[in-house]
């Protein structure tokens, strides 16, 4: 006869489940079988099959049956079964709730990315670390992986870091990134062998992008190529480019556009991929406001350095001096200028300087 009534008994250490059930007449050995929630199956009644594995009691022994060798902040299931002798036993009986150790090792919070340390092949991170009973962790794992969404295996070869300032992900798995690549960074926290805490993520970034060549289209739409490869920079406010606004684009679903900080806190960026040019070079795209009458005044710079990252400090030749616009339908602008040769990489900014007083949407589409 199968047990019923599977559950857990008092409280969970951090490697451990006590598990008990209702004994039915003329039973007096089971087994008891523990899957990692989301890694193992329920069991097969021929073929249990799982993370963790089964435990027989003895012969004549009683539950509660302590189930042992767990990983700490964990959460676990449980199957209970009746061996009824003549190699006949009973169904599986789950227990009615996931069942979860404790922890025994901190988990850090959540990383950030460092300001500027994205690159085309690496990215920093930093995070806080608290701690547990007066025990600060102070090693960490890391893993980088292109985006899924499932945080990595218990068991992975990362090696052992003993900072959280400013770190590399050249330190964890797999190394190197490659460019204009979705990635999602994972930390866990140490505390030895056997003794790590649950992995903490995604946080989700975008390596730089290589540089693109002449001719070049962006139109900021959902089934636009390569919008990642833009970058903002919010210098000021809360405010800053959105590189999706769905409202009145000049084509397509999107636009790129900004409500600023009301007044004359705005030091915002949108900022173009890195361009390798001709030796003539036609900056094109079409602009609206949203107010007529709101003030508004806006800039457009261009970065020779070719550097990766750009920052604002590259920006140092104007291509169009603050400027107030006032159109509410869409214009297109044209600029023209010449790179010092051929092959040359620029990138261009629109910027809205600090100090100007800002307090109108701006819309910007359909660049070429």
């Amino acid at each position: 006869m199968a047990p019923t009534n599977v559950r857990v008994s008092g409280t969970p250490t951090a490697n451990s489940i006590t598990v008990t059930w209702n004994v039915t007449a003329g039973t007096s050995e089971w087994e008891v079988f523990a899957v990692v929630d989301g890694e193992g199956t329920a069991p097969d009644n021929a073929a249990p099959s799982g993370t963790v594995g089964i435990l027989a009691s003895t012969a004549g022994g009683n539950p509660p049956l302590i189930y042992p060798g767990l990983r700490s902040d964990t959460n676990y299931r449980f199957y209970v079964r009746a061996v009824c002798g003549n190699g006949r036993k009973s169904d599986w009986v789950p227990a009615a709730a996931l069942i979860r150790t404790l922890e025994s090792c901190k988990f850090p919070n959540t990383p950030t990315v460092v300001a500027n340390s994205i690159s085309r092949t690496s990215a920093n991170f930093s995070w806080n670390q608290a701690a547990l009973n007066g025990v600060t962790p102070t090693s960490w794992q890391v893993v980088v992986q292109p985006v899924t969404g499932i945080a990595p295996p218990y068991v992975v070869n990362a090696p052992i870091l003993t900072s959280n300032t400013n770190v590399s992900s050249t330190l964890a798995i797999p190394g190197t990134l490659q460019s204009g690549t979705r990635y999602e960074y994972y930390v866990r926290a140490y505390c030895g062998p056997n003794n790590v805490s649950r992995w903490i993520g995604p946080v989700v970034f975008t390596t730089l992008c290589d540089p693109l060549t002449v001719p070049y289209s962006q139109g900021f739409n959902t089934t636009s190529d390569r919008v990642f490869c833009w970058s903002v920079l919010n210098n000021g406010g809360a405010n800053a480019w959105a590189l999706n606004y769905n409202v009145t684009p000049f084509e397509g679903d999107q636009s790129a556009s900004i409500v600023p900080n009301n007044g004359t806190t705005n030091d915002d960026w949108l900022i173009s991929p890195t361009l390798t040019l001709q030796a003539n070079y036609r900056l094109r795209f079409k602009y609206k406001v949203q107010s007529a009458t709101l003030a508004n005044k806006i800039e457009i710079k261009l970065s020779t350095t070719g550097n990766s990252p750009v920052t604002a400090a590259d920006f140092t030749e104007t291509l169009m001096v603050p400027t107030t616009w006032n159109n509410t339908q869409y214009v297109e602008k044209i600029i023209y200028f010449s790179p010092a040769s051929a092959g040359q990489q620029i990138n261009v900014g629109w910027h809205l300087p600090l100090g100007e007083d800002n307090r109108n949407r701006i819309y910007i589409d359909d660049v070429v």
